[in-house]
Formats: C-alpha cells, sequence, structure tokens
C-alpha cells in the first residue's frame, strides 16, 4: 500500500485513539485564548509568527502572533485580513519584512506585510502543481510545487513565475553556493525517488542530481554539507543522510525526524512512534565536531509527546510545537540554556513552522 495513504490511516487512528525579541529570560508563561483580540495592536511589535497547518480537507490552516512582550494573539491571519488562511499551510519564510506563506490544499502562496496584511497572491493551476515548500536567495523566491516543478519569483512582485522541471514531488529546498538543492520524494503512486536535484542559479537550469536514499524529504545546510531526511519506506522510520558536496556520497547520520541549525551546528529531534501501541518517544540531539550529543530540556517533559516543529530564533531560543494530529498544538519557547521560559497553545492542528523578526 502506498505511502500516502498509509499516513492518511495513522491520522485517522490517531484521531480516534486520542477520541520579537525580547531577552531570553524575560518570557512569563502566558495561556492566551482564542477569543483574546486585545492583543493586536494598531502598530504591533512582532516577535514570531506561528503557523499550523492544520488538517487535510479540514480547511484549518492559521497563524497566530507571538509578540515582544510574550503575549500571544491567536488566528492573528484571519483577524487581520477578515478570511482563513485555508486548507494545509505548509511553509512560512520572512524576508526584508515580508513573509511568504505556501498553502498546500488551497493551491496558493501569497506575499505578506510584517503585519501578515496579504498584499499579493499567486494561484497555481492543475498543471502547475500545489505549492509546498519555500526558498529565498538574492531578490527571488522558489517555490517547490507537486507539479514537479521549483517555480521562480520576484519577491516584489509574485504575479508571475518561471518554472522548472526538477521530478517527481519535490519537497523542501535550500540554497548554497551559487545552487539550489531540491530534495526529490517521487510519486506516490509510481515509485519513490531518491535524487537531490541541483539547479544553477544563474542559468536556472537542472545541473545535476545526486543519488541518496528512497523518499528524502527535509533538508538543511552547514557550509558544504547538506543533512536530509528520508523515510525508510520498510522499517517504518525516518533518518537523517549526511551528503557531502565536496563529492556527492552520503552516509547514515542517525534516526531522526526534525532538523535545526543554529551557530553553524546541526540539531536534530528523533521523534519515534510505535505504531502499534501508538507509544511516542522523543530525543534531542545535537551534531558537534562528528560526535553525537544527547542533549536535554527543562522545565517540561516532552520524551512522550510527537515533536511537530524544531526551530531556534536568531538568539539561541527554541521553539518547539507538538502534536497529537486532532487538539489545537502546545508551542513550547525555551532558552538558548534549554530552561522552559514559556508554554501556550496554538489556534490549530499541527504547528509546523515559525519565522522571526528579531
Amino acid at each position: 500500500m502506498k505511502r500516502f495513504i498509509k499516513y492518511f490511516s495513522l491520522v485517522v487512528i490517531l484521531i480516534s485513539f486520542f477520541a520579537c525579541s525580547k531577552e531570553e529570560d524575560e518570557f512569563d508563561v502566558v495561556e492566551p485564548t482564542s477569543s483574546d483580540t486585545s492583543l493586536i495592536k494598531d502598530e504591533p511589535s512582532i516577535y514570531a509568527y506561528l503557523l499550523n497547518e492544520g488538517t487535510w480537507g479540514y480547511n484549518n490552516s492559521s497563524v497566530d502572533a507571538i509578540f515582544t512582550d510574550g503575549s500571544v494573539s491567536l488566528n492573528y491571519f484571519e483577524t487581520i485580513n477578515n478570511k482563513k488562511v485555508g486548507d494545509v499551510g505548509n511553509d512560512l519564510i520572512a524576508t526584508n519584512n515580508c513573509v511568504y506563506i505556501s498553502v498546500f490544499g488551497s493551491n496558493y502562496i501569497s506575499k505578506l506585510n510584517k503585519n501578515l496584511e496579504v498584499v499579493q497572491t499567486y494561484s497555481f493551476s492543475e498543471e502547475e502543481g500545489s505549492p509546498r515548500n519555500l526558498c529565498i536567495s538574492g531578490s527571488n523566491l522558489y517555490v517547490t510545487t507537486y507539479g514537479g516543478y521549483v517555480a521562480k519569483f520576484d519577491t516584489a512582485d509574485i504575479s508571475k513565475a518561471q518554472f522548472l522541471s526538477v521530478g517527481p514531488r519535490p519537497e523542501e529546498i535550500t540554497s548554497v553556493n551559487g545552487n539550489l538543492y531540491i530534495v526529490i520524494a517521487g510519486d506516490y503512486n509510481v515509485a519513490y525517488d531518491n535524487r537531490i536535484a541541483v539547479v544553477d542559479l544563474t542559468t536556472y537550469q537542472v545541473v545535476n542530481y545526486i543519488e541518496v536514499l528512497e523518499d528524502p524529504t527535509n533538508v538543511v545546510n552547514i557550509d558544504n554539507t547538506l543533512y536530509i531526511v528520508h523515510y525508510n519506506t520498510e522499517l517504518w522510520t525516518q533518518e537523517i543522510l549526511q551528503v557531502s558536496l565536496n563529492d556527492n556520497t552520503f552516509s547514515i547520520l542517525h534516526a531522526g525526524a526534525k532538523l535545526a541549525v543554529y551557530n553553524n551546528q546541526l540539531y536534530f529531534v528523533d521523534t519515534f512512534t510505535d505504531w502499534n501501541t501508538l507509544e511516542v518517544t522523543s530525543k534531542f540531539y545535537t551534531y558537534v565536531n562528528g560526535e553525537i550529543k544527547e542533549f536535554y530540556l527543562s522545565g517540561v517533559d516532552l520524551s512522550e509527546s510527537t515533536i511537530y516543529l524544531f526551530k531556534f530564533s536568531k538568539n539561541g531560543n527554541i521553539v518547539i510545537g507538538t502534536t497529537d494530529y486532532k487538539s489545537n498544538g502546545d508551542i513550547y519557547i525555551f532558552s538558548s540554556e534549554g530552561v522552559l521560559n514559556q508554554h501556550f497553545q496554538s489556534s490549530g492542528v499541527n504547528p509546523s513552522k515559525v519565522v522571526f523578526f528579531e
């Protein structure tokens, strides 16, 4: 049975089963409610925006705002724009006081200002495919789509795009040394892929493919090395691959599902679900000078939580989002020392992305 169907079945099982910047030591634990709109100021001082992916087919993606005083406004996008985000918010990035969002199930991307007001929207045709992940390099925005393309936009004007065919089901994308590196996961209904497409930013052409293991999905880069999460379809586990761009070789680093980079150092989460018992185990690691070490967070026990979001802010605060695939997510903000400073419940299911204004 194809993995997409497996995922959908697992989510159904789970639902049935479970029936910017403030100084890091100044965060207070805030428990906002979805009806609290008093925090939305005329000129808000935004610390971060949080994207809740939502559940496929439920049109329940949302974006929350975290302010520099630690307060939180839920459903901020909907309040500001008087409309919902849509179905399956997939990615969120920010540059030059603008925010870009891709909404997979609703087939569009939008450019937003810093206050999250919609400035411009591009809707994708069926042939172009639904938008997935975003990357900014220079003055251009790059978007992977399930039509098998990477689309190139001018960040100043996203009304038109240049499409380049890269392979079936391209997922995450990163920019390194004048190239785009795009993980190609493959068509669920045909065969999984195992390649990374290399696109020259100057010519905007595919210049190479790097072969790794099947079904790669996530990617980050440090110096001249890519770290990629792929799904082992035989063992139903996720593994991290270390890919050297010097000679395009790879090795398996460790089991892991979520990647983060801070101070040119890799951090990752091995969050594993036993699908027979639905028991979850999560551990946090860092990879330094060729050595993997477990690191620990204080103030809350997340060892039995499914980690859906894992991100460092520029000043080292750690933002973690957990999910049970049914309820609104829990958000935890830790200091750079790993001490819990803030906790709140987000406005939606599956909190997945966060962008900072520091």
